[in-house]
């Protein structure tokens, strides 16, 4: 569910992609000629950054953590979806580092089903030449 403290929270969080030879940094409502690269190179238009961890921001154990990841792996493999590795940091440290991945060239409204399936409140959507924003899960 969108609240202004959610959205607050999402906004202090790096959104790293990790790539075997770098790492890309990546915040909401900023554009990454990084990224621009990336996506350019893959020949994709748009990635999203999502994750199965700490469901509607309830913090789970490592374990359940580990196990929401793999069923997400498991679920873009079978749909034939590429995905990146990488991981969400809060620059206030009051959120612990959760894993994500990176999908290329999700539509909007796949992503949000994904996120609304893995029961997070939102999904990191980019765009090449634009700014990274936030895909809300659920208006509720």
């Amino acid at each position: 569910m969108k609240t202004p403290e959610l959205e607050t929270a999402y906004c202090a969080t790096a959104y790293i992609l990790c790539l075997p030879d770098r790492q890309i940094d990546l915040r909401i409502g900023a554009m990454s000629p990084e990224m621009d690269e990336f996506l350019y190179q893959l020949g994709a238009t748009c990635l999203v950054c999502l994750t199965a961890e700490n469901p509607r921001s309830k913090l789970l154990e490592r374990e359940d953590n580990i196990q929401r990841n793999e069923a997400l792996k498991r679920h873009l493999a079978e749909a034939g979806l590429m995905y990146f590795p990488g991981f969400a940091e809060s620059l206030d440290s009051e959120w612990p580092t959760e894993n994500m991945l990176w999908v290329p060239d999700l539509s909007t409204k796949r992503a949000k089903y994904l996120g609304a399936y893995y029961q997070q409140n939102a999904v990191v959507y980019l765009c090449h030449r634009q700014r990274a924003k936030l895909l809300w899960c659920s208006e509720k």
